[in-house]
């Protein structure tokens, strides 16, 4: 269950590099690349270097991988070898009759330039990944790369030729990062970071996407040069709380940076680790994550930082930052929105009928199952193995009995509800016996393909991971989750189908944690497995 999934194509590609093996736009497939990956790191080991020439013609698909490849999906045992071929293959473009430059003209960018560029970018991220761990190679790199990005901006006339850090935001923060790594804690690097902090602030930078979490990292090195400096004043604590401050808001899109710059054995203890506190760093979110969570738009992911978010005015559940995003999500919102709001009138009819305490429950209850906290989001991931296979929320789903806990109500919503019984069944085993638990006159083929229309919708792809004809185009894909919750109770029973998603990057940066139901009841004890009537077989690990 530790496995990855088959590593993505990244989501924008260079129109403009160049494919040795020709003009593909596609990943080639991963087997023919562990093929070609087990062949160099025989050779490797053997000591049979092979020469630029021969990395051509022997590894093209590797090269058109490394182009390819969203970088932080190749699997850990190939970046070393990874790592290698793509020093290469930029060597091969330095070796030619023109170098890396069009027409020989130095500065004059190409497709031969913009394939090095490439290139060198992911071999920067590689070199500074845990299992390689060479930073002052990958300082190397990214000093010679600025030096050919300051021969570009003279060769175009730029404007920024005395500010290259403004238009080269994306190389100068990677500079930044690898001489944090390479413990270059000189007024040099102070510099390099304070530059990036302005640049992120031009017109031109500031609504780029990575412009918070680039200025967030800025911070987080401030933070530490001055922890190293013994400067701590007041600009060194508002570079710990502006860090601290974004990756309690972004805990699982920040843990990749968090455990490679924060807990490093070679460097002091870091400041925003103070502040963010150990229990921070499980896999598990803390109460506080789970309690004051990040918001962002339903339909396109941009965070609360970056916009102004509403709610949607009839559920008020879920959040968009404009109309377009929200009529976008209608398709796959509507039906989860009517729950919603259905279940807010059943919690007034019980309070009528059985009294204020029985409401109070099924609103705990309500609010249980549609909030986001561990047990309804990663918990679910794990169970599903969406890490492993992106496309198993769409034939399994977790089906789970709580009840509400006795005593003293909690004060802490998530206290209030327990789970007694969890386990995951392929959907087409469970169509019947879910059918009969709500009182659906459905056939179970009916009742089956309801639920695969759900999944469909809120997906916006089919079982084969295409989207749907006539899907309007998302920003990242999403991955299915469906849930069907009981509750059981003395004076009250209800049931719930639910589906949602979660963007398929969220899920590859969640570290497996084969032990998720130890921690869905907080401190209570875990659920046990949950016996449907037909005896289906719980399919959590078969794959």
């Amino acid at each position: 269950m530790a496995q990855l999934a088959d590593p993505r194509q990244a989501a924008y590609t260079n129109p403009n590099l160049d494919l040795l093996d020709g003009p593909f736009s596609t990943l080639p497939p991963f087997a023919e690349v562990k093929e070609q990956v087990a062949l160099l790191s025989r050779l490797r080991r053997s000591q049979q270097v092979p020469s630029t020439e021969e990395c051509k013609r022997l590894f093209a698909k590797l090269l058109r991988f490394c182009l390819l490849v969203e970088v932080f999906d190749v699997p850990d045992y190939m970046l070393e070898d990874i790592a290698f071929i793509s020093e290469m293959f930029i060597r091969a473009a330095y070796e030619g009759p023109q170098g890396i430059w069009a027409d020989g003209v130095p500065g004059k960018r190409g497709r031969l330039y913009e394939t090095t560029l490439e290139l060198r970018m992911k071999r920067i991220v590689w070199l500074i990944m845990e299992p390689v761990n060479r930073p002052l190679e990958a300082l190397e790199e990214v000093e010679l790369h600025i030096k050919e990005f300051d021969q570009v901006l003279e060769h175009d006339d730029s404007p920024y030729c005395d500010t290259p850090w403004v238009p080269g935001l994306y190389i100068y923060s990677r500079y930044g990062d690898v001489l944090v790594l390479a413990n270059k804690f000189g007024p040099d690097t102070h510099t390099v970071l304070q530059n990036i902090l302005v640049a992120c602030c031009y017109p031109c930078n500031i609504a780029a996407p990575s412009a918070d979490s680039t200025r967030a990292t800025a911070h987080m090195h401030l933070a530490l040069l001055g922890q190293i400096s013994g400067d701590k004043g007041d600009e060194h604590k508002r570079h710990v709380e502006a860090a601290a401050r974004y990756f309690r808001k972004h805990r699982t899109g920040t843990l990749h940076a968090s455990n490679l710059y924060l807990q490093r054995p070679d460097q002091p203890i870091h400041p925003v680790y103070v502040a963010l506190g150990e229990e921070w760093f499980t896999n598990r979110p803390s109460k506080k994550d789970d309690k004051h969570p990040g918001k962002f738009c339903t339909y396109c992911d941009k965070p609360e930082m970056q916009t102004t978010l509403l709610q949607c005015a009839r559920c008020k559940w879920v959040y968009y930052c404009s109309k377009e995003c929200q009529k976008g999500d209608w398709k796959a919102h509507k039906d989860t929105c009517k729950t919603y709001t259905e279940d807010q009138q059943v919690v007034e009819q019980v309070r009528k009928s059985l009294g204020p305490q029985v409401a109070i429950r099924v609103a705990d209850y309500n609010r249980w199952c549609y909030s986001s906290h561990y047990t309804n989001s990663e918990a679910l991931i794990h169970a599903l193995g969406l890490r492993q296979d992106p496309n198993r929320g769409h034939t399994h789903i977790v089906v789970r009995e709580v009840e509400c806990v006795s005593g003293p109500r909690p004060a802490d919503f998530r206290d209030r509800i327990r789970v007694t019984k969890c386990s995951v069944f392929k959907m087409k085993d469970v169509a019947g016996d879910l059918a009969k638990i709500v009182g659906s006159s459905k056939t179970p083929k009916a009742y089956y393909e309801s639920m695969q229309r759900m999944v469909e919708e809120v997906s916006q792809e089919g079982g084969d991971g295409k989207p749907l004809p006539g899907a309007p185009p998302l920003p990242f894909r999403r991955l299915a989750l469906m849930y069907f919750t009981f509750l059981r109770g003395g004076v009250f029973s209800t049931s719930s189908l639910q589906t949602n998603h979660v963007p398929e990057h969220y899920v590859r940066a969640l570290k497996y944690e084969p032990d998720w139901r130890e921690f869905v009841n907080g401190s209570g004890p875990p659920p046990m497995p949950f016996v449907l009537p037909n005896g289906p077989q719980d399919a959590e690990h078969i794959f």
